[in-house]
């Protein structure tokens, strides 16, 4: 067990720039189902009050193994073409914790086909640490020395076009990331933020099964790309089994339950096949989403 400890620690500490930039956008298999976690311009987009919380824990299998939770709440106003949000977001590495907390105000514009083109922004507040207090190192790091605490703003933009069957969105996470441990970073860098493009269609083969291509591209700082390929089959509106290809050699296996027309629970299972294959038992992400009514009754979920 100290074995498998010690590889984790060392597998983190060099990871230790990745997971700083994972504020950059929100590690997670599950976007499809709660797209408001990567773009605020999808609040309302359910066109109720939407609750989302989902737990996801990374290299499963070790102890004390990096987890997040999340937990996104939106609706639309009484007039339709505005809509509020809000996200709360926590990580836990052994070098670094992190919390944060925005809102978003999104306006949509709607046509005659009840298509909707939405912008948005979000803001809010970040409170991060880092240092070496639950690791022993045999030569310490001066970045990790101690237990530093800082906190700072959050700003991000989205925009997005949808409708019933379809999808198109782009989002920057935030517009004032900096990497915690640079005291010289640039308050404001959108160079450092990720550019997030995401999009879908939901073909109706029968009304017993549908297929559900997406995908996911990340822009990151010095043109780190990173893609999602996912296809998702539906059944009787009920069942969701999906899989999903990253351009970072992990493949994703999800399964869904539409309990009722309003609530529906996501598992979904990271599996890696390139050189973390024989050190990691992959990443585990479970998630529940409920819906408080509809305003036209129906006994079909929503998709997007």
């Amino acid at each position: 067990m100290k074995y498998k400890y010690l590889i984790l620690t060392i597998l983190i500490t060099i990871f230790s720039t990745s997971i700083f930039s994972q504020d950059r956008m929100l590690m997670m298999s599950q976007y499809l189902h709660n797209q408001y976690l990567l773009n605020s311009a999808f609040g309302g987009s359910r066109d109720v009050l939407s609750l989302y919380g989902s737990y996801r824990q990374q290299f499963a299998g070790y102890q004390n193994p990096p987890n997040s939770l999340a937990f996104t709440a939106h609706a639309p106003l009484r007039n339709e073409h505005q809509a509020l949000g809000v996200m709360i977001y926590n990580e836990n590495y052994i070098l670094y914790k992190g919390t944060k907390a925005t809102m978003s105000y999104t306006y949509r514009l709607i046509n005659e086909k009840g298509n909707k083109l939405a912008f948005s922004l979000n803001g809010g507040i970040m409170a991060y640490g880092w240092g070496n207090a639950d690791v022993e190192t045999i030569e310490p790091d001066p970045i990790f020395e101690n237990w530093e605490n800082d906190s700072r703003f959050s700003l991000g933009f989205g925009t997005a076009w949808y409708g019933k069957n379809f999808f198109l969105g782009f989002s920057v996470y935030d517009f004032f990331y900096r990497t915690p441990y640079d005291p010289d970073a640039s308050f404001f860098s959108p160079v450092n933020s990720s550019f997030i493009f995401t999009g879908g269609y939901l073909f109706n083969i029968s009304e017993s099964f549908k297929i559900q291509p997406s995908g996911l591209l990340s822009i990151e700082p010095k043109g780190k790309v990173t893609t999602d390929i996912s296809a998702t089959f539906i059944l009787i509106d009920i069942f969701w089994l999906g899989g999903t290809y990253r351009t970072n050699k992990e493949f994703v296996g999800i399964v869904g339950w539409q309990i009722t027309p309003q609530m529906r629970a996501t598992y979904s299972y990271d599996f890696p096949t390139g050189p973390l294959k024989t050190l990691s038992a992959g990443s585990h992400e479970i998630s529940l989403q409920f819906d408080f009514g509809y305003k036209i009754v129906t006994s079909n979920p929503k998709f997007f």
